[in-house]
């Protein structure tokens, strides 16, 4: 048995709840037995157990790769862990590459017919 005391608009209330069954409670109140209707309690949410899950296996590495070397190198001031090689410069003499591991934005300007449209193609593949 659980027992309460209550004020309400000055007013005391000593109440205790005896029995509690099936959609029905005893409860008395200073003294005046009442039974009170009740709903079933609710269950409490079950969170869900974590799931292991086994890492990919890792790709088989080609013992002959040789990663690409390059001169200049677009969009970062550092090394970059990706990039791709966009090409050559003009006189041939240094490659060029952009990183491809942050974000980055190009502005590409040119005449009509100079290959823009071209070269941003290049670039999205």
């Amino acid at each position: 048995m659980k027992e309460f005391a209550f004020k309400i608009n000055g007013a005391e209330y000593k109440c205790a709840v005896e029995e509690i069954e099936a959609g029905k409670t005893k409860v008395t109140v200073n003294g005046k037995v009442y039974e009170v209707e009740t709903e079933a309690p609710k269950a409490a949410p079950v969170a869900a157990k974590p799931v292991a899950v086994a890492a990919p296996a890792p790709k088989p590495v080609d013992p002959n790769y040789v990663q690409p070397a390059y001169d200049i190198m677009i969009g970062k001031s550092s090394g970059s862990e990706q990039y791709g090689i966009l090409g050559e410069s003009i006189n041939g003499h240094r490659k060029i590459a952009i990183d491809l591991s942050e974000t980055n934005t190009i502005s590409l300007f040119g005449v009509q017919g100079g290959g823009k449209s071209y070269t941003i193609g290049t670039v999205t593949e």
